[in-house]
């Protein structure tokens, strides 16, 4: 009985000190605001603007990679303008749609799909962005066009200024 007791109160002291953790994390200071530029762990290059815990004007250049799916296996690479509209919270992940020009597309209009998440750490802004979409350019007839999907997917570290 006396060991069961003694399991409780572990139980409970361990729930109590995991969720104050949690909660700390959760109300942790965001770094200064300001503007940011972030470094992805591929090459790429994006800015943003932090104010308080709400992250805008996202912009910049990040590496991408297009596989054409209809029987060619094509790919092509380089640099994918990310350029997501609106505002995401800090230790949070948003998602958004719209149609953009594409890069990889030739500069023809696809609807991008964009994931965005980011922590503080520090004085410094942590986390991933994704991105995807997918085009349709022709074939030798009508009939035979090729399907392109093409994505992005990198983790960054963002300093200020």
């Amino acid at each position: 009985m006396k060991s069961l007791t003694r399991l409780a109160v572990a139980v409970l002291s361990l729930t109590a000190v995991l969720s104050f953790a949690g909660t700390a994390v959760a109300n942790a200071k965001p770094p200064a605001p300001g503007s940011y530029t972030a470094r992805t762990e591929n090459g790429g290059k994006f800015k943003f603007k932090l104010s308080g815990r709400k992250v805008a004007g996202i912009t910049g250049v990040v590496p991408a990679i297009c596989l054409e799916t209809t029987g060619s296996y094509q790919t092509r690479a380089g640099g994918e303008l990310f350029n997501p509209p609106g505002s995401f919270g800090l230790d949070r992940t948003g998602k958004v749609k719209v149609l953009q020009p594409a890069a990889m597309n030739r500069g023809t209009k696809a609807t991008k799909n964009y994931t965005v998440t980011m922590k503080p750490a520090g004085s410094k802004v942590k986390g991933k962005v994704k991105l995807s979409y997918s085009f349709l350019t022709p074939g030798y007839d009508i009939y035979h066009s090729y399907i392109w999907i093409c994505s992005s997917s990198v983790k960054f570290t963002a300093t200020k200024g």
